[in-house]
């Protein structure tokens, strides 16, 4: 069992903010019982002959990761960074981990400003 750190506090903390919203992910999650598909994707998916390798990753997960990628446009290599790191926006804009986060109403003001400096040039 691994130690919980205090990043994993603070990341769990941003998860739960994150999720409380009724993202998109949330609603599908509580609209769509992904273990009914189980066996159905299971099924269907191709039995390896190899007895070597790595073993599949779970058949509902692989196949949320594939919905996934179709409704927000992601190639395979954007799907694998969104789920290896997800706080990869927080990174970009140099916020702290466990910092502020600026809500909804803060883009508003700034929303024209590219359509401003574009009419400048």
């Amino acid at each position: 069992m691994s130690q919980y750190s205090f990043a994993s506090f603070v990341v769990e903390r941003q998860f739960a903010e994150i999720y409380k919203r009724k993202s998109l992910l949330k609603r599908l999650d509580e609209a769509i019982d992904w273990e009914a598909f189980h066996p159905l994707i299971e099924a269907a998916r191709p039995q390896s002959s190899s007895k070597g390798g790595r073993r599949p990753y779970d058949a509902v997960s692989t196949s949320k990761i594939l919905i996934l990628k179709t409704l927000y446009n992601l190639s395979d290599d954007g799907a694998e960074l969104q789920i290896r790191n997800p706080l990869v926006f927080l990174a970009s804009l140099r916020l702290d981990l466990g910092g502020k986060v600026p809500d909804a109403k803060m883009f508003f003001p700034t929303r024209r400003i590219p359509a401003k400096l574009l009419r400048r040039s």
